[in-house]
């Protein structure tokens, strides 16, 4: 009990202390806020922008998953890139800020996701619907991926009505009988899908991008921390130099 009574004299003794050391531990803070302002005004600031791109025509062919994967793959082809630069001209982009790999002493390895200018992430709540994300402020960046995305939605649906009419030739030499109810119904589907196509519906729907907001650094969050942090450093000196005050 004794033990116990001495435990809570202690207890009160440290508050007591570092109330007599609270203009220290301010000073502390203050120190530490002026450290955090310093670090956000000489940070250099990141943006993001989300590019929302869904499935609209899908192909009877395939399925909704090799859809997207195709289009993710061709979006980081270095031909394909090179194929719209070729058309567009002049641009902002340069393939190597947003490809997903990198070249480090001959190995080819894969990027990690601070160091993309634009990554492919997907929406878990909303099923085939994918969002490119881009870390910039320029607007005319925004607009070059944006003219980027639509150049592979078109080249994707090119490339699938190539493969749609060629699955109907084939199903001509194969089953001269078309009789049949299933092979009725696959011809239709896919030759309802190369008329849409034609038509201009696309396999993508693409968004305009959303305007960068700002994620990083986080102001206000920055400055909490850096005070909270400021002042705990500043309670252990206090502590410390009371307890070796006492024990001189």
């Amino acid at each position: 009990m004794q033990q116990i009574h001495d435990d809570e004299i202690d207890l009160f003794k440290m508050l007591q202390t570092l109330w007599n050391g609270k203009w220290l531990i301010i000073a502390f803070s203050l120190i530490a806020m002026l450290i955090g302002t310093g670090y956000i005004y000489y940070k250099k600031p990141i943006y993001e922008s989300k590019i929302t791109y869904f499935i609209d025509n899908i192909p009877p062919f395939y399925g909704p998953q090799k859809v997207l994967a195709d289009f993710k793959k061709r979006f980081y082809s270095k031909k394909n890139f090179n194929d719209w630069k070729k058309i567009i001209g002049k641009t902002s982009l340069v393939f190597e800020d947003f490809s997903d790999v990198k070249v480090v002493n001959g190995f080819v390895i894969k990027k990690s996701i601070g160091q993309q200018l634009a990554r492919i992430k997907s929406v878990k709540p909303i099923k085939n619907t994918r969002f490119i994300i881009i870390n910039t402020n320029q607007l005319a960046v925004l607009e070059d991926f944006y003219k980027y995305a639509i150049f592979i939605n078109e080249n994707l649906n090119k490339n699938y009505v190539e493969r749609a009419q060629d699955e109907l030739k084939i199903m001509e030499l194969r089953y001269k009988d078309l009789s049949s109810s299933n092979i009725i119904k696959t011809v239709l589907s896919i030759d309802r899908f190369v008329v849409t196509a034609k038509k201009g519906e696309s396999i993508l729907t693409i968004d305009r991008p959303s305007m960068p907001i700002k994620i990083s650094p986080k102001s206000i969050l920055t400055i909490i921390l850096s005070s909270i942090l400021g002042g705990m450093i500043g309670g252990v000196c206090v502590l410390i130099s009371n307890s070796i005050s006492n024990r001189k």
